[in-house]
């Protein structure tokens, strides 16, 4: 598919639109988006029995989540178009697997953590005491929850889908189309959706799910993110329909 890669203004409201849109996705395509759930809420159970009884300090738990939360997004974006196409499911799969998306994505990170770590220690933050890791259920990936509203407001909420889908960009060409995109749209808005998604995501700190609930809104937040991108990118403000969005399916069946 060849795409312009060029942001365009959408009609606003759009925030309430593109979590429709979100929803939709993932509630047509439960197995997709449950074995997605599934690994990650294991991830953090995994996490959570590696980390037993070991003296984590909080911002190194914060600051690696910082460093692989564009990975998990992206991952989540070219899931999200294989349940929204499933004739580009493997195609976008390939996108995933390129080293210039690994690249871009840890490098991405790399950066934000090097932007935090600057920030602390021109404010001497050495000099509070160190907060140490909570070791249970959901916090690690809450961890992500936490980073995520900085990651959206710098790198731009089209950041993640861009790195999977416009392959022959540069990083740096991503990080500029993504804040552009950003700009074009209202930073305002993008920032009264971020928030939108943030309540919730408070309210799973207070009930216990075994990281499910963290799983789940961590899905749903990406799923916002390719809704977005194919809105503003690919000149797309609805799903595809059903049957048209499962024709590929149909085909290799009758063959």
């Amino acid at each position: 598919m060849n795409l312009p890669f060029e942001p365009r203004e959408v009609e606003k409201p759009f925030g309430l639109r593109w979590l429709k849109m979100a929803l939709q996705l993932i509630l047509g395509s439960p197995l997709r988006f449950g074995v997605t759930v599934a690994s990650l809420a294991w991830l953090d159970s995994l996490v959570q029995t590696l980390a037993d009884n070991v003296a984590l300090r909080k911002l190194w738990v914060n600051w690696a989540a910082l460093l692989t939360l564009p990975l998990l997004y992206t991952a989540v974006c070219a899931i999200a178009r294989g349940a929204d196409d499933p004739r580009q499911t493997w195609q976008a799969f390939r996108g995933f697997l390129s080293r210039r998306l690994w690249a871009g994505a840890l490098g991405s990170g790399a950066m934000m953590v090097s932007i935090q770590a600057a920030v602390l220690w021109l404010m001497q933050a050495q000099a509070y005491p160190a907060e140490n890791y909570t070791n249970r259920s959901g916090r690690f990936l809450a961890s992500f929850e936490a980073q995520t509203c900085a990651v959206c407001t710098d790198l731009g909420l089209c950041f993640f889908p861009l790195l999977v889908f416009a392959s022959a960009l540069s990083a740096s060409e991503v990080r500029r189309l993504s804040r552009s995109a950003q700009a074009l749209n209202g930073r305002n808005e993008i920032l009264k959706l971020l928030f939108i998604m943030l309540l919730p995501s408070a309210a799973l700190d207070l009930i216990p799910s075994y990281g499910i609930g963290e799983a789940v809104w961590l899905v749903f937040m990406g799923t916002v993110s390719y809704v977005a991108y194919r809105d503003i990118f690919e000149r797309r403000s609805e799903n595809l329909p059903v049957a048209e969005s499962r024709v590929f399916s149909s085909l290799v069946a009758s063959q």
